[in-house]
């Protein structure tokens, strides 16, 4: 009798474990990075605001462990970003994740020759890892988005 209930509660933790192995299987996904926006902070510089969306269709939480993106403006480099946040993502939802660079106006002159010009191209390349419970990958970003400038 308490051999077989020994292997009833093996057999019911091998089908939970496997389970939770086959609803954790799936990649984290970049949804979009929007909403940007590219304000002038002072006479030296400008700050690149956006916001990056991720969708976790696991039943676990996953974390972003790096993020590494290069950031251009009407086709010329104006920033790289590398970080490692450590942000969670839960489960089954998409989260906003919001993502800052500063860039000189030095760098802003050559690309913002007209200043009537009220949006410009931005293009977003890298990649962004995460980790979940069952390994873990890596997304490519490749993102082409019109910028507004606010003074």
């Amino acid at each position: 009798m308490c051999y077989e209930k020994r292997i009833g509660g093996v057999l019911f933790l091998a089908v939970l474990f496997l389970g939770i192995v086959l609803l954790n299987r799936k990649d984290v996904q970049l949804q979009s990075q929007h909403s940007s926006q590219l304000r002038r902070l002072s006479a030296s510089g400008y700050e690149l605001v956006t916001v990056a969306e991720f969708n976790n269709p696991n039943l676990l939480s996953s974390t972003l462990t790096s993020v590494h993106e290069k950031f251009y403006i009407n086709g010329k480099s104006v920033g790289i970003l590398h970080m490692e946040p450590e942000q969670g993502i839960p489960g089954r939802k998409v989260t906003s994740f919001p993502v800052s660079l500063r860039i000189p106006a030095s760098d802003l002159v050559a690309v913002l020759v007209d200043s009537r010009v009220q949006t410009v191209l931005l293009e977003i390349e890298g990649e962004i890892a995460f980790r979940n419970f069952t390994g873990g990958g890596k997304m490519n970003v490749q993102i082409s988005d019109s910028v507004r400038i606010v003074n």
